[in-house]
């Protein structure tokens, strides 16, 4: 008899842990087919409705590759394509959003090379109004007899060392006649090169709510006031990335004078505060006394953007939580500088000369 019953208790554990497991892989089932429902919502969802960080989320993704150039985390993915912002992006094989490909300058031929970030490379905006493409277009209606050639090497999520870096990669197999490097403020922030985790890589939702998340934490732990005050602390004299940023900006400046290219930079403000009271306008003075200091060309364009658009900066956004210049901010951009360079180069002399 009781071999029978333990037997019998036997089976009946048996049957009973079946019956756990199969819960317990039927629940698993169910959550796994819940979160894939919810991901396919999400992903519906934001192809109607424009989230600023899941598009940068789709750029990483779609635009972006890791870079085997030391010092890089990342560069563009060449003859690659996608819908950002609802804009179309195409990167030619080159790795820029431009139609230029390296090439042997003809005589009457005149290059400038843009370097930047997500603005230069004109994130929200359609590919003939970026401020580059205005530019290429507007010296060449100029009338001067010259073919002049804008290249846009911008690439988003960089910041100036990595813009040394690559520029210094270009300057291998493009020789311009002008470098601008395009300076926005928070270019002297470290850019990390961790690797995603693979559910935020793969999962949209994930990505989402990790973003949401760090976003919510870093808000309740800052110090920080205002973003005025966040700039101003990255400005400051013993800021590693401001002393990052200003070596790399000598570097690059060194790098186009060995090779016989003048150098400038344009440096474009942060579209949230544009008072002269205000401390990215303090950032802006220190940004402007180095670069004299370094007798390294510069034009401002704090106060160009600031004399009609102070008080209406959300006119100026790619949308309500994107403040990236629109349309609009990328020809003002374009207008002061198309105005620089007839005022102050002279590209004809430059070529003469050579």
């Amino acid at each position: 008899m009781l071999g029978h019953s333990y037997i019998f208790n036997f089976k009946v554990k048996v049957k009973l842990i079946k019956e756990q497991l199969k819960n317990i892989a039927l629940s698993i089932i169910s959550i796994t087919f819940f979160c894939i429902l919810l991901e396919i919502g999400f992903r519906i969802y934001i192809n109607f409705a424009t989230l600023y960080d899941m598009e940068m989320h789709k750029y990483a993704k779609k635009l972006k590759q890791e870079s085997a150039t030391p010092g890089l985390t990342h560069e563009h993915k060449p003859n690659s394509e996608a819908e950002l912002m609802r804009v179309n992006v195409a990167i030619n094989s080159s790795g820029f959003r431009d139609d230029f490909i390296p090439h042997k300058k003809e005589e009457n031929e005149y290059q400038i090379l843009v370097a930047g970030s997500s603005i230069t490379m004109g994130w929200g905006v359609i590919y003939d109004s970026v401020f580059t493409s205005l530019l290429e277009k507007g010296l060449n209606d100029s009338g001067d007899g010259l073919n002049y050639e804008v290249i846009n090497s911008g690439i988003g999520n960089y910041n100036t060392v990595m813009e040394a870096v690559y520029l210094e990669k270009i300057l291998r197999v493009v020789n311009p006649d002008k470098v601008i490097l395009h300076y926005f403020l928070n270019d002297v922030e470290y850019i990390s090169n961790k690797n995603s985790n693979i559910f935020i890589e793969y999962s949209y939702l994930i990505a989402y709510l990790y973003v949401r998340l760090k976003q919510s934490i870093l808000s309740s732990v800052s110090s920080y006031n205002s973003i005025g005050e966040y700039y101003s602390d990255m400005y400051k004299s013993t800021s590693k990335g401001w002393y990052d940023a200003q070596n790399s900006i000598i570097k690059i400046n060194n790098l186009c004078k060995s090779k016989g290219i003048e150098f400038m930079v344009l440096i474009q403000p942060d579209l949230h505060n544009l008072s002269l009271e205000s401390q990215q306008f303090y950032c802006h003075l220190i940004i402007r006394t180095f670069l004299e200091n370094n007798n390294i060309v510069y034009l401002d364009l704090f106060n160009v953007f600031a004399v009609k658009f102070k008080d209406e900066l959300k006119n100026l956004w790619v949308s309500n939580d994107d403040p990236h210049p629109n349309v609009l901010g990328h020809t003002i951009i374009y207008q002061a500088l198309y105005e620089y360079i007839i005022e102050h180069w002279n590209p004809i002399k430059k070529l003469q000369n050579n």
